[in-house]
């Protein structure tokens, strides 16, 4: 029996590096926030999974759920405090071996805190001759709060002190104005209007004051500031004593300065409007606004006023430094907008809002930073194409809230992993190739290229075919066409075979086509259409005369497909001959025979493979033989008979042929000693047009003898008596 003991040999993994929720602030504790997710392939105790937090501040706050990794809210969350809480998690499994995750939780904003008024009473002296829109003075505000929940949803009303509508606010800025003219009312000098801003939230808070307007009669002038408003900044610790700024007016006579707003850390000059602090400031916060409203009142009892705005900063000591201080990281291509990349995390040991951090991408494109978490994110209307671009350099600025802002600057590169997005493309849609017939089995046809721009297993293409084929295969990796069987291009000369190139997971599929033409290999010998072949001829046709036409064929194509011919051996073979197209035609003639019909062999080689040979008979049948009669006893006498007369007419003849030659003879030396003619211009000789004779020279035509030309066209022998006799109407002759 064998025992397999398992083996603690993987460690737990977190589904990802970082996890961000969002909580809203003020919730009850035990509220779920979200779910850590780990995996381990061990079983066992050594697959079971222990979720805990590294202990700091932040993590405090929250609870998480040892087996179920069910992170609960533990303390009690106040946005306007701290907007977010980052801290690590861990995974332990029953091995010990552990995975570690950053958290990070945004506190969603609720609208726990009411609009302040600084300073909730105003002061303002303005003339009644003041025009229709004048402006009086701009109601300031402050949320804790943001979005509709603070300012962005201020909304500024007059309540009352207002019954003769002298005045009007604008409900978004907050501006007072002059609505209708206050000199219709000279009698009234003062007026105290109720002011109310509210926020926007789902039920909303409100903040109310006072503004409290001296309008002076036409002819009186109040004292008036050097401007409306002053605006100082001090940096903290301010001691007290220490002089913020000075204030001047003009009027009637020496003036008098007082501060009007209660409950300041201020005083002022009573002569001289210079004001100073009365205790010491020291704030933690990045600025601590005070705003406060100063009076200047004349001998006559006139007033007018100014706004003071003192911003106190915190001394920024320390700058923001990244942990660690450059990072690598990598996400899929094709991630969409939005897409969480990695968490860029900065400390600063100041405390308040100088050691409030604030992230921003400093260079680079393609991503965005949140401000308040440092959580990169695939920036909206972007497309992220590893074979377009492969990796990002991203510089990430931390910026704290001191003045001036401290900063520090770190490098995150982004590598894009591939993703199987590309389809292989081949190098031609249509592959043309040949093959010639019967070659071996493997024999090589043609090779298919894909290319894909993908990479890794995505981007290995194998090659398929779309539909079996007996005869051609391709190699899955190579795209080498070969063929599976010896083809036989007269049965059939072409084929199509479809080529799909495939790649990774999910894997995409392309089509290529390949034309396959298949080439003639010389393996068919030519065939005679007719295995006879028939003519006939007059045996003394001229030369050229066609008889017949003999055809032979052949299956392959080409120059493997023209036959040669030629005439094989008989009695009148060298009298006849037969072209590259098969006719056959007289070569010599007359044709010497003795009997009218002819069996003649004829044949045809495939003009590049002289061993393939078809044969065929050619029937030939000859006409207008001249008669031939046996000689008898008695012809063979009148035979010798004529001979001896046919002596007598043979010197006659060549007495004859002798005198025309002279006179030929005469003719030429006359002609010699005459001006050259054309040629073939009429010489004074003519013949006659029946006869043939020599007109005026007194020479008859010896082939015509008495008779007529067309008497002889056709004549005809007979043997008698061993003599032979030609019969040709009035003018024969006998030999």
């Amino acid at each position: 029996m064998v025992t397999v003991t398992e083996e603690n040999d993987h460690q737990p993994l977190f589904t990802h590096p970082w996890y961000h929720f969002y909580v809203t602030e003020g919730s009850k504790m035990g509220v779920s926030v979200g779910n850590l997710v780990a995996t381990d392939v061990d079983s066992g105790s050594f697959g079971m999974l222990t979720y805990s937090f590294l202990p700091n501040a932040a993590s405090a706050a929250f609870k998480v759920g040892p087996a179920n990794g069910t992170i609960t809210v533990n303390a009690a969350l106040d946005r306007e405090k701290k907007r977010f809480y980052s801290f690590q998690a861990r995974v332990t499994d029953g091995g010990a071996l552990f995975d570690q995750a950053r958290i990070i939780i945004y506190l969603n904003d609720m609208n726990d805190n009411a609009p302040v008024m600084q300073p909730n009473v105003y002061y303002v002296s303005m003339s009644q001759a003041a025009p229709q829109g004048t402006g009086v003075v701009a109601i300031r505000a402050s949320d804790r709060d943001i979005g509709t929940n603070g300012a962005a949803g201020f909304v500024y009303t007059i309540t009352g002190g207002d019954s003769h509508t002298r005045f009007d606010i604008d409900s978004t800025t907050g501006i007072i104005r002059v609505k209708n003219p206050l000199n219709a009312l000279p009698t009234i000098t003062n007026y105290v209007l109720q002011v109310m801003v509210s926020d926007s939230g789902s039920k909303p808070l409100t903040a109310t004051g006072k503004v409290n307007i001296t309008a002076h009669p036409i002819n009186q002038v109040a004292p008036q500031f050097v401007f409306p408003s002053y605006t100082v900044t001090m940096q903290s610790p301010a001691a007290s004593g220490a002089v913020v700024t000075t204030v001047s007016a003009t009027g009637n006579g020496t003036l008098v300065y007082r501060i009007k707003t209660t409950n300041v850390p201020f005083g002022v000059g009573r002569s001289t409007g210079i004001i100073t602090l009365r205790q010491t400031i020291n704030t933690d916060t990045r600025i601590s606004n005070w705003i406060f409203t100063v009076q200047a009142t004349d001998r006559n009892g006139l007033v007018g006023f100014t706004v003071v705005h003192v911003n106190f900063l915190h001394q920024n000591e320390y700058a923001p430094v990244f942990q660690p201080l450059n990072r690598q990281t990598a996400i899929d291509e094709n991630s969409p907008p939005g897409t969480s990349v990695a968490i860029m995390h900065a400390t600063d040991r100041d405390t308040g809002s100088d050691g409030t951090i604030t992230y921003s991408v400093l260079g680079g494109i393609g991503f965005d930073v949140d401000a308040s978490s440092g959580l990169v994110t695939v920036a909206a209307m972007t497309t992220l194409d590893r074979e377009t671009r492969a990796s990002y350099n991203l510089v990430i600025l931390a910026a704290d809230g001191g003045s001036p802002s401290l900063t520090a600057t770190s490098t995150l590169q982004i590598t894009l992993n591939d993703v199987n997005d590309n389809a292989p493309v081949f190098t031609q849609p249509i592959y043309n190739a040949s093959v010639l017939e019967n070659q071996p089995i493997g024999s090589y046809v043609t090779t298919v290229v894909a290319v894909d721009a993908d990479i890794g297993s995505n981007g290995n293409v194998t090659y398929t075919l779309s539909r079996a084929n007996p005869n051609f295969g391709v190699d899955t990796l190579t795209g080498v066409v070969k063929t599976l069987a010896p083809l036989d291009r007269e049965g059939t000369n072409y084929y199509e075979i479809t080529v799909n190139a495939d790649d990774g997971i999910p894997a995409h599929q392309t089509v290529c086509h390949v034309d396959i033409y298949v080439g003639d290999d010389n393996d068919h010998g030519p065939v005679f259409t007719s295995a006879t072949y028939s003519g006939t001829v007059s045996y003394n046709a001229i030369i050229g005369t066609e008889i017949t036409t003999v055809k032979a064929t052949d299956a392959d194509i080409g120059t493997n497909a023209i036959a040669r011919y030629w005439i094989g051996n008989s009695i009148i073979s060298s009298y006849l001959n037969v072209s590259d197209s098969g006719v056959v035609y007289i070569l010599e003639s007359p044709i010497p025979a003795e009997t009218p019909e002819f069996t003649i062999p004829v044949f045809a080689a495939d003009s590049r493979n002289a061993s393939l040979v078809a044969n065929t008979t050619l029937l030939l049948t000859l006409t207008d033989l001249p008669i031939i009669v046996e000689p008898t006893l008695a012809s063979a006498q009148s035979s010798s008979a004529n001979l001896s007369g046919g002596v007598v007419a043979g010197i006659a003849i060549a007495c004859i042929l002798g005198t025309l030659l002279v006179v030929v003879l005469v003719v030429i030396l006359v002609r010699r000693g005459q001006p050259r003619h054309e040629p073939f211009a009429n010489d004074g000789i003519k013949y006659d047009a029946d006869t043939g004779d020599l007109a005026g020279v007194g020479i008859s035509n010896p082939m015509y003898s008495s008779g007529s030309a067309a008497a002889i066209e056709n004549p005809t022998y007979a043997m008698t008596g061993g003599n032979v006799q030609g019969e040709g109407g009035e003018g024969g002759y006998g030999l």
